[in-house]
């Protein structure tokens, strides 16, 4: 369930209580003590240790309850500024071996769609080359959808500029291990069917808003354990 829709509930129970069964804000002290009064007795009958219980209770609300709740409302408060601070190569790599979908997909044999030339590749080749174009194609729809904003330069030379989430019915990003691993590390975007014969460059030196990669691929609390690529094929 959604945090907001808790918040959403916690206002119409107020109003049901305000409205229906005299539900108020008490107006000193001597009324906020004598109405908590009920509540204090309650919970000493009840609970073994109660200062402790009272304790655990304040520290739940204060450290998990109202900080989800505020950033589920801080969004609409002050629409965060999205901006290019992180490259491409760096992003889709964090996803591949930090993210939660990474390790769900490599984990329960979703990973079902065949590569290309793969009977030439190592069992390990296999599974990380399927998660990654797995990965790449769930990334594009993020893209698409203008989910992920990405920005990139016509030609190297011109500065970024945003790219618009119908050009990706167009173009597509190359994540290719060569030009990650590179120094500096890059992807670059071209056009749809042009990788086989020769590649025609749509926008070079992509780079993305890490809060909108995270928010669309959630972090792992630990990294996806790669196995040692083997010596030989599987």
């Amino acid at each position: 369930m959604r945090w907001k829709f808790l918040w959403y509930a916690l206002v119409a129970i107020g109003f049901v209580a305000s409205f229906f069964f005299g539900l108020s804000i008490p107006k000193n002290w001597e009324s906020t003590l004598s109405a908590l009064a009920p509540i204090e007795t309650w919970w000493a009958a009840h609970a073994t240790h109660p200062s402790l219980a009272a304790l655990f209770v304040g520290l739940v609300v204060s450290t998990v309850l109202l900080p989800e709740l505020w950033s589920q409302i801080r969004p609409h408060i002050f629409p965060p500024k999205v901006r290019p601070d992180v490259d491409g190569a760096t992003a889709f790599k964090e996803i591949i071996t930090k993210s939660r979908r990474a390790k769900t997909l490599s984990r329960t044999g979703q990973l079902t769609m065949p590569l290309r030339y793969e009977s030439h590749l190592t069992g390990f080749e296999i599974n990380e080359g399927r998660l990654k174009a797995q990965i790449a194609d769930e990334f594009h729809d993020f893209l698409r959808s203008g989910e992920i904003t990405a920005w990139g330069s016509p030609d190297g030379r011109k500065p970024h500029q945003e790219i618009k989430p119908e050009e990706w019915s167009e173009i597509e990003i190359d994540f290719n291990d060569k030009d990650m691993n590179s120094a500096p590390p890059h992807v670059h975007a071209v056009k749809r069917g042009t990788r086989a014969s020769g590649s025609v460059f749509g926008y070079v030196w992509i780079r993305f808003c890490r809060k909108q990669v995270r928010e669309a691929f959630p972090l792992a609390w630990f990294p996806r354990r790669i196995k040692d690529e083997p010596k030989g094929k599987t």
